[in-house]
């Protein structure tokens, strides 16, 4: 069947999704800010990459996982919709002197409720004074620099606020190997140092680290996959109950697995983002060239006919359009079917179909 499609060329599901996410008004959710300050407390001893890796793996722990209805690509990075995580580990003096400007900026307003408000105030912000990635970046600079700084001759608090950035993962090797795949990479790496060697210590720990946050992201999917098989369970239409069935398995089996079809592979692409962007703020990361590497299981779910395309065509269709078509159809593939509104509309109505 093919999904009804809206005048805006994009279907009803997707349609519907986009206007209740421009018609939430942005927040602030203080859930990962609480949880990673929660973990730095407990794992203060551990070394700094170390104790980053535990930290991820307690938030993808316990943050809260959403599958919201008509929802079909799953995965989110704050308590709420369009909810802005915090990051404190990064800075917090901006939060605590500016928390009751969010609401009455002119530009980026985010609304704060009483109880994130509390967070940021009571537990928040007195962890993380003095203690950020900014307090120690200002505490190890040159006079001179700071001095130009205050003066407006330069701004570096971007750089030193925030994760890396314009760099992207290697999301292909993650759809050719699965976190599984690269999980066992980094234990023969790990299995193959020297104990006697001084500089293996950094590198063990390097290894440990990788493997917590490994493992902590396939939890974390199968986190969703146990939330979808509740709410199929809850007693629903039968048509989102089958749709939630099936997010189970996707998000069961990747990003852990090599993916099998384009769902699961735009599954595990998006949560190896995600899981990037709820890590560390800022990162300004790309999905690079998603076209391509999801393009081998788009092509196979058309000749598999696991993917059903058809185009709606009538007298106003741009030439250009059915030319590209035509080309598909030249493939061989099958694809797209042609449905002509000339002819099965009126077919439609003369059956009594309104």
């Amino acid at each position: 069947m093919t999904p009804a499609t809206t005048e805006i060329a994009c279907t009803a599901r997707v349609q519907r999704l986009r206007e209740q996410l421009l018609d939430t008004t942005p927040s602030v959710c203080a859930e990962r800010g609480l949880l990673v300050t929660e973990a730095y407390a407990k794992h203060a001893a551990d070394a700094p990459v170390l104790r980053r890796a535990k930290a991820l793996a307690y938030v993808l722990e316990h943050m809260t996982v959403r599958v919201d209805d008509g929802e079909l690509i799953i995965g989110n990075q704050a308590g709420a919709p369009r909810a802005a995580p915090l990051f404190p580990e990064y800075a917090v003096d901006f939060l605590v002197d500016e928390i009751d400007e969010f609401p009455k900026r002119r530009a980026d307003v985010y609304t704060v409720s009483p109880a994130v408000k509390r967070a940021i105030l009571d537990e928040i912000g007195p962890f993380w004074r003095g203690k950020t990635l900014y307090d120690r970046a200002k505490a190890m600079r040159p006079t001179e620099v700071t001095q130009a700084e205050q003066i407006g001759a330069i701004s570096g608090r971007g750089n030193i606020s925030s994760g890396d950035g314009h760099i992207m993962m290697n999301i292909r090797k993650v759809l050719r190997l699965g976190l599984e795949g690269i999980l066992e990479e980094v234990r023969s790496a790990r299995a193959a140092l020297s104990a006697y060697d001084a500089i293996n210590v950094d590198k063990r720990v390097f290894y440990d680290s990788a493997e917590i946050a490994l493992e902590a992201s396939i939890r974390f999917a199968r986190r969703y996959a146990d939330e979808a098989r509740r709410q199929a369970a809850s007693g629903m239409d039968s048509a989102r109950q089958s749709e939630l069935l099936e997010i189970a398995d996707v998000c069961t089996r990747v990003p852990a697995q090599p993916p099998r079809t384009f769902h699961e592979a735009v599954q595990s692409a998006w949560f190896v983002h995600l899981v990037s962007q709820i890590e560390s703020n800022g990162h300004s990361f790309s999905l690079g060239r998603f076209d391509q590497y999801t393009y081998p299981f788009y092509r196979a779910d058309l000749e598999a006919r696991r993917i059903n395309v058809s185009a709606r065509i009538h007298v106003g269709t741009p030439d250009r359009f059915l030319t590209e078509c035509a080309r598909t159809i030249r493939l061989g593939i099958g694809m797209p079917a042609i449905k002509n509104d000339e002819i099965i509309v009126p077919a439609l109505l003369e059956k009594g179909v309104r």
